[in-house]
């Protein structure tokens, strides 16, 4: 079984500023999918989007 390399931490403050970041939902969400999150068209008629009677 191998084990993971060990990497010697140069800069700590970095690595502090890192480790704060690691569970931010922001750096999960790609730069291009912010930028397409709406459509500026719509594709159905206005006031019948979504009902289908």
């Amino acid at each position: 079984m191998q084990t993971e390399p060990n990497y010697r931490i140069r800069n700590w403050s970095e690595h502090n500023k890192d480790l704060i970041q690691r569970g931010s939902p922001t750096t999960w969400i790609d730069e291009k999918a912010i930028k397409n999150w709406f459509s500026s068209h719509h594709t159905c008629p206005a006031g019948r989007c979504g009902n289908t009677f």
